[in-house]
């Protein structure tokens, strides 16, 4: 990208993470983020105000072309799912609009906090509109929480699947991230560049709503109650199962 002053298209520019028409919906006006594994260690490593999040690596042709057509296209859905409209009542079509742009959202957030590994890039890719590849590369959850008490909103970035050893790449095996917004789980997960993977969601209260639907295998929530924040959004995680299949990978 070509600096912010030149005006150019691929001029850099400052992305904020959440448009207005969202944080005006935010419970809290703040946003705790957290780095874990799924083995259970989990770090905060910000708290800042939802107001401040800005992402400085998009270009203007991006941020003001098809990342704003996407803010505009997921406002009305989700300003109703916010406010109580069930997501079994979404279409196919508006459930992928919210998955591509809980992805666009988790991409950007992973970018404004120090982590040990961003969103594989390939999978970022994915989401532009001019992406080429053959396969879908990140796959979105969703799980809607009730409780008498209320937990502030949260983000939080998990890798796993270190031990593939994929060989020849730099980019990390596999991504999860979560964001807990007024109650709502919006989970998304970069599988590692491989081929042989799939969710199982035996032990899940999060279904899977795209690229396509599976429903939860269970209700419950396995957490000590009262939970905090990181404890509720790695048990959301951890119930998302990955397993591997040995010949696919043969193959």
């Amino acid at each position: 990208m070509t600096p912010s002053g030149r005006n150019r298209p691929d001029s850099e520019t400052a992305e904020h993470v959440f448009a207005q028409w969202f944080r005006s919906l935010f419970a809290a006006q703040t946003l705790s983020m957290f780095r874990a594994t799924l083995a259970g260690e989990r770090q905060r490593v910000r708290r800042p105000p939802v107001n401040n999040i800005t992402m400085r690596r998009v270009c203007k042709l991006c941020n003001n072309g098809w990342m704003s057509d996407l803010e505009g296209a997921v406002e009305p859905i989700m300003s109703a799912v916010l406010q109580g409209k069930d997501v079994d009542e979404l279409g196919d079509p508006e459930l992928k609009i919210v998955a591509k742009w809980s992805a666009k959202t988790a991409i950007t957030l992973s970018y404004t906090t120090p982590q040990n590994a961003r969103v594989p890039m390939q999978a970022s890719r994915s989401l532009h509109p001019a992406y080429g590849g053959p396969e879908v590369r990140f796959a979105f959850f969703y799980a809607r929480l009730l409780a008498d008490t209320p937990l502030e909103n949260g983000h939080l970035q998990v890798v796993y699947g270190g031990e593939v050893g994929l060989i020849g790449t730099d980019e990390v095996p596999g991504t999860r991230l979560i964001l807990y917004l007024n109650g709502h789980a919006l989970i998304v997960d970069f599988p590692p560049t491989a081929v042989g993977f799939r969710f199982n969601l035996t032990d899940s209260c999060a279904s899977q709503l795209w690229p396509r639907r599976q429903a939860a295998g269970t209700r419950a929530l396995p957490v000590s109650l009262p939970t905090t924040l990181p404890d509720l959004m790695l048990g959301l995680c951890r119930m998302i199962r990955v397993e591997l299949d040995s010949n696919a990978l043969r193959a």
